[in-house]
């Protein structure tokens, strides 16, 4: 088909196949030719015309000649996708840009400042550096690798975006091109718009994060509008914390997420009921009382007690179970009282630490928790409410040890149901049973906020790491929770630390990152989700690829087929750089290859919904629904056709095949099966 494109002068159109290598090279002279400044060089995007056919229809050989001509002069043009040429160049002696400049290295402040530059065709400075080289890349060794190297601006609604290359011969050449969104290959697309807090975001391979997002859901987030939206950022699983609001107002939070999953069948939001637990909180108080440091103040189990030194507990064991010495930890350890005597039905203190205390505020002991039992009345009466309207997963405040587990497991059983349990690790007396906890539980929650109350601030790091640690090698989920983006609850930006502290998470091999009163109750739920999710991502990108078998690994699994046989795909996988495709009833073995971390994605296809459900909290794992057929060769070829289709893969791409388990799909005895394949249409 023949093309046309609107240049200046001295610049030819792309007519026909045969033209190409000579218009290639016209265009080539005319970029060589440009006084390319060193820095502040101001890009003008006078006039974009977009090609209406990919280069890949001329050929590979005319295709090569074309990206040859193009790459020297920093000209980033992806092969076989639609794209966008620069048809002016405007440079600039005026170094007038140095806010802009420094804008489009830390992030444009508001979505409407990119808006306006990509709608209104203004000009963009940039300075030198700004991007990683493309070094001695060629467009042979892959669109993908390309796009690695390049960098994309996007819009708020995701539909255009700035794809930036660097110059590998020409150190201080830079060009833009406007490329569609949506023309770009779905391999390479991100996962979520990115305009909110990371506006500048590298390209990954996959563009598929691992690391599952929960978002709690609360007043800032619980409309119809809402969960969509988070949904679509990046949400994985939706929380629902038993400690506020009523019955009425989750059902409305369920009765939503299960319209969301009816009719947007490419991705997937699980529920999980978060248990109240047994907290210590203070009474209600009229307005916030002032503690100063040095100050008496009187805890009291006597119900309705509100003054200027003495505030009622909601529990009567609160006495017993304080001692002189101890220390009070007030609303997670943004207050702290030492005791000093107590009396039958009071608990005389000293400030340590002030501040305002208001109603209902959480008390700890550091060091010890309290004698209530794990699972209250309340509890009881959610996890029914949880049992009729089938969540995923219960989330199990303050286990203490394995018994409490096993009890709520067997009522499950009763009730015919197979809600996963999460236990939350957020005790001192949990620590010393951490083994027996995880392995009775089907998952753990590091709930890092009234951890660092009980214990030391300065060992919850460790402890989250242990935690992690202990449930990958026993192929649990772990979710890291608690002040993970807490400036965000106020504030459009997150602190550096706060980026860390996700990037460590991530690192370390969590299986989610959750946010709590971030997207419950605060100003920017949505923009917290993509931060989180942008974060994710990048790190996830810079993470090392594992070809060889973990030390030891072989002798722990020797007798394991099942998990030998994931170790020796996830390598294959590994090596190959493909993705990978399990079939599952049960959802086992997409389960055991999440835990062995493989650098692509893990597509899981189960012809149960409600394995499904559950598969989306796992590392890597993106479940797929489908029936399955008793044609092993067209239910794998329905599954490759699937992800065709969806962009998920790409003609011409290699997957690996997985079917495993002692109730196999399409066999009646014990079979183990890898293949590695190549996508056609």
């Amino acid at each position: 088909m023949a093309t046309t494109m609107s240049l200046p002068s001295g610049i030819p159109a792309f007519n026909s196949q045969a033209g190409c290598l000579s218009s290639a090279k016209k265009i080539n002279e005319f970029f060589f030719h440009c006084p390319l400044r060193r820095a502040s060089q101001r890009v003008d995007l006078y006039r974009c015309t977009k090609i209406s056919n990919s280069c890949s229809s001329y050929g590979n050989r005319e295709s090569n000649a074309i990206a040859a001509a193009f790459s020297p002069n920093g000209v980033a043009l992806p092969i076989g996708i639609f794209f966008c040429c620069l048809a002016k160049w405007l440079l600039d002696s005026n170094d007038r840009g140095g806010s802009l400049d420094h804008a489009l290295v830390v992030g444009l402040a508001f979505d409407e400042d990119l808006k306006e530059v990509v709608s209104d065709l203004r000009s963009i400075l940039l300075g030198v550096p700004l991007f990683d080289p493309l070094g001695s890349l060629t467009f042979g060794e892959g669109i993908e690798k390309l796009l690695l190297k390049s960098m994309l601006f996007c819009t708020r609604d995701g539909d255009d975006g700035l794809l930036v290359g660097r110059s590998a011969s020409l150190e201080e050449a830079q060009v833009v091109l406007q490329l569609s969104f949506k023309d770009c290959p779905p391999s390479c697309r991100l996962g979520g718009s990115t305009d909110d807090g990371l506006r500048l975001t590298r390209i990954n391979v996959n563009a598929q994060r691992k690391t599952k997002i929960v978002c709690t859901i609360g007043p800032s987030t619980s409309s119809r509008d809402m969960i969509w939206k988070l949904a679509e950022a990046g949400m994985n699983v939706a929380r629902l914390n038993m400690s506020h609001g009523d019955h009425a107002s989750h059902q409305t939070t369920i009765d939503l997420v299960k319209e969301y999953n009816a009719q947007c069948q490419e991705k997937v939001v699980a529920i999980m009921l978060d248990t109240k637990g047994p907290e210590v909180r203070s009474g209600d108080v009229p307005q916030p009382i002032l503690l100063k440091e040095g100050q008496e103040f009187n805890f009291t189990i006597k119900r309705g007690v509100s003054t200027a030194d003495t505030v009622s507990v909601n529990y009567d064991d609160f006495i017993n179970d304080v001692e002189v010495g101890d220390i009070l930890l007030v609303d997670g350890g943004m207050m702290s009282l030492a005791v000093k005597s107590k009396t039958n039905d009071v608990v005389k203190c000293e400030v340590i630490d002030g501040g305002e205390l208001k109603s209902r505020r959480h008390l700890n002991v550091r060091g010890k928790s309290a004698t209530l039992p794990s699972i209250t009345d309340k509890d009881w009466e959610d996890i029914k409410f949880g049992v009729d309207n089938q969540v995923d997963f219960y989330a199990v405040s303050f286990v203490k040890d394995a018994k409490v587990v096993h009890e709520l497991k067997d009522y499950l059983k009763r009730c015919n149901t197979d809600i996963r349990v999460i236990v939350k690790i957020e005790s001192a007396d949990s620590i010393p049973n951490l083994h027996s906890i995880i392995s009775a539980s089907d998952g753990a929650m590091v709930a890092r906020g009234d951890l660092g109350a009980e214990l030391p601030i300065e060992e919850v790091p460790l402890l989250q790491e242990d935690i992690i640690r202990r449930c990958r090698s026993m192929q649990k989920p772990v979710i890291v929770a608690t002040n993970m983006l807490e400036s965000m609850i106020n504030h459009p930006t997150p602190t550096r630390a706060e980026v860390s502290d996700i990037a460590i998470a991530v690192r370390e091999g969590a299986d989610a990152i959750m946010l709590s009163g971030e997207t419950a109750h605060g100003k920017f739920p949505l923009k917290a989700v993509k931060v989180m999710h942008a974060v994710a991502l990048r790190t996830e990108s810079n993470l090392p690829i594992t070809i060889s078998s973990p030390p030891g690994q072989f002798a722990a699994y020797k007798s394991h087929m099942g998990d030998m046989f994931a170790l020796h795909a996830t390598i294959m996988a590994n090596t190959l750089v493909t993705p990978i495709i399990v079939f599952t009833r049960t959802g086992s073995m997409a389960i055991t290859l999440s835990h062995y971390r493989t650098s692509s994605i893990i597509f899981a296809f189960t012809n149960v919904e409600r394995v499904k459900q559950r598969l989306i909290l796992y590392h890597g794992v993106m479940p797929i629904y489908m029936k399955f057929t008793d044609d092993v060769e067209e239910t794998f070829s329905q599954a490759l056709k699937l992800l065709l289709c969806k962009g998920l893969v790409t003609e011409g791409q290699y997957v690996t095949l997985v079917q495993s388990g002692a109730q196999p799909i399409w066999r009646r005895e014990s079979t183990h099966h890898i293949q590695v394949r190549k996508v056609q249409s």
